[in-house]
């Protein structure tokens, strides 16, 4: 596999890694919310979402 180096400046990456953290909580906060409401029609939708990148470690 064909290693890609990125050029980022330490300002651009602390701001991904903020970025990254709160997209984190997100999902935390999601995965709980249909967790403790499984009955909400939004649920069934982000239910499997939020189960896929937690088990792929996207989120």
């Amino acid at each position: 596999m064909e290693k890609i180096g990125l050029n980022i400046t330490l300002k651009e990456f602390k701001q991904l890694s903020k970025w990254a953290e709160e997209v984190y909580n997100i999902a935390v906060v999601v995965d709980y919310f249909c967790e403790t409401q499984p009955d909400k029609e939004e649920c069934y939708n982000l239910a499997p979402v939020v189960k896929y990148c937690t088990a792929k470690q996207i989120c």
